[in-house]
């Protein structure tokens, strides 16, 4: 993050971040409504250069109405700026309207809304400032046109930050590091700064600061931040701050102490700070001099693309082995086998040995990817007790390791127990991992277990295409509007009817023409596929019937009929 923010000057909104999760709302059918409401972005006060609010075209606002839970996206088309909420109700009378952002399908209730503030800030969705909307009351039922079923105008929401902003800019009076292309800042504090934030949004009082506070809880909470800056375009560490460049980074505001470090391509720089006041909807800024920071010099670790493969039959490759004596492991015809029971020096023959080692990989990047899965072959004999060995992943800027399922094979009574390995590893795309296999053994007991041809590769995800409602009849002349594509993924789809004479379709946008031809026809929405989604369909059916014919379109046979003899059972007002 340099450029943390670097397709806009502005943060204080969700400044058109969130880019995933977003659907196009299609016509609205007869049962629906649609609602405006404009945002007002005054109150949003902590700004980036003054240069005010920003959106994206289609950003997701979580919305509680009356009758309606979920989330609703921002048209830049309108003036002022507005909310679009499409309700299958309509909203009533005495109504309040609470919005929050970013959107999370996890909210469920309006006076404990989660809202995250994510520990790991790379841009993206990751670099949405959280925001809560002023409560208001609709005092009138919302007049909707009947033709179109929209209404204009509800009301005017004012979003207020919860978050605070730190601007970096780091340089150095030591001609010897400007120019170092900085990697990365980290800001550890002594408390939690980061993760699941909740807050109630019935009681906000904009004259009240102590009713935005969020209140961190679960198991995503995080007392550390840490701004990845984009490589593609760099931030290099300036002669001094008024050359430096900006790096972002949005944290919960409290007062802290802690240390802040600096990665850059040549080494790491550490400050301690303490008491240290960061203010809601305020931005602080940060001069440092790296000359005064604590410097380690570092070569910089390798980083693995995808796909990455170690057979593991000829020696560790790009592996390290991490404690242990150096005997429990060796390479061969079996991959990675490791092992407490060996001979070593000064000893006659093999024995237990109490044994603490991991073989770690290098660092893998998951950073392009939206799905990701790692595969091997593993093996155990029946010495090897399910604790004795363990899979775990760490995710680059955190100290801690997430451990993950082996999915051993059922311990044999003799000789070997063999099979392969699929595990997911979705949950850490969007970064660089490492893979761990740690083992112990004690001088009672020490089992053996082999791996081998290891692969992390990505996998496309699938596209996620669907219709809500996948059969209509129709009668000829009737009027008929298409059903609303759900496209998580946003992805670019081409229309195709399979029968033209029945209904046509606009290959680009999905509006529908019906003809005068009794029949079926199957309209496709069709997604090519591309390095990161699999190609996909989504289909619905319109069944076409003349209601003044005296036959009838037999949906089992396929084919036009007359009424004695036809499988087709409804009738449609025929006798």
């Amino acid at each position: 993050m340099k450029k943390f923010f670097s397709l806009i000057a502005v943060l204080a909104i969700a400044v058109g971040f969130v880019s995933c999760n977003k659907e196009e709302f299609s016509n609205i059918t007869k049962d629906g409504y649609t609602y405006s409401f404009s945002i007002l972005d005054e109150m949003t006060r902590a700004t980036l250069d003054n240069e005010g609010v920003a959106w994206e075209t289609n950003d997701q606002v979580g919305m509680y109405l009356d009758g309606y839970t979920g989330y609703a996206k921002v048209d830049l088309t309108t003036t002022p700026k507005s909310v679009i909420l499409y309700s299958k109700n309509e909203i009533p009378a005495n109504s309040y309207a609470y919005a929050y952002y970013p959107y999370s399908s996890d909210n469920s209730n309006k006076a404990s809304t989660k809202v995250v503030l994510n520990q790991i800030q790379e841009g993206g969705s990751n670099a949405a400032m959280p925001m809560a909307g002023i409560p208001f009351k609709i005092e009138n039922a919302i007049p909707v046109d009947e033709e179109t079923h929209t209404a204009q105008d509800n009301g005017k929401i004012q979003f207020l930050n919860l978050g605070s902003i730190i601007n970096f800019k780091l340089f150095s009076t030591n001609a010897d590091y400007v120019g170092e292309t900085v990697k990365y800042v980290t800001f550890q504090a002594d408390k939690t700064i980061a993760g699941d934030g909740y807050i109630d949004l019935t009681g906000i009082d904009v004259n009240t600061p102590s009713t935005l506070v969020m209140a961190f809880t679960g198991s995503n909470t995080y007392d550390n931040v840490k701004v990845n800056v984009d490589q593609e375009d760099p931030a290099l560490v300036a002669s001094s701050k008024t050359d430096a460049e900006s790096i972002y980074m949005v944290v919960a505001p409290g007062t802290y102490s802690g240390t802040i470090i600096i990665g850059t391509d040549v080494a790491t720089y550490t400050f301690t700070y303490s008491n240290k006041t960061l203010n809601r909807n305020a931005i602080r800024n940060y001069n440092m001099d790296l000359n005064n920071a604590t410097r380690v010099e570092e070569v910089v670790e390798t980083v693995k693309e995808l796909p990455y493969s170690e057979a593991l039959t000829t020696g560790k490759g790009e592996f390290v082995i991490e404690g242990g004596t150096g005997n429990e492991w060796t390479f061969g015809q079996y991959g990675a086998t490791v092992s407490g029971y060996y001979q070593a020096e000064g000893e006659s023959g093999k024995s237990n040995h109490a044994a603490n080692t991991s073989l770690v990989s290098p660092w893998i990047n998951l950073s392009d990817v939206a799905s990701a899965q790692m595969t091997f072959h593993q093996g155990r004999n029946k010495y090897l007790e399910d604790a004795d060995i363990a899979l775990s992943v760490q995710k680059y800027g955190e100290s801690t390791w997430t451990s993950l399922d082996l999915g051993l094979p059922a311990k044999p009574s003799s000789n070997f127990a063999q099979n392969d390995v699929v595990i997911s590893l979705d949950a850490f795309v969007g970064g660089k991992i490492k893979v761990k296999f740690s083992y112990t053994s004690t001088v009672d007991n020490a089992g053996t277990y082999e791996f081998k041809d290891f692969l992390v590769a990505k996998v496309k995800a699938a596209a996620g295409l669907a219709f809500e409602t996948t059969e209509f009849s129709v009668e000829i002349g009737d009027d008929f509007t298409a059903p609303t594509l759900v496209n998580p993924n946003n992805l670019a789809v081409t229309y195709s009817s399979n029968n033209t004479d029945v209904a046509s379709v606009d290959e680009n946008t999905g509006a529908i023409t019906l003809g005068e031809t009794e029949g079926i026809a199957t309209i496709t929405a069709s997604f090519a596929g591309n390095d990161i989604y699999d190609a996909g369909t989504a289909s619905y059916s319109i069944t076409l019937t003349d209601p003044t014919s005296s036959t009838v379109f037999d949906k089992l046979t396929l084919s036009t009929t007359g009424v004695e003899g036809t499988s087709y059972v409804s009738w449609s007002g025929k006798k």
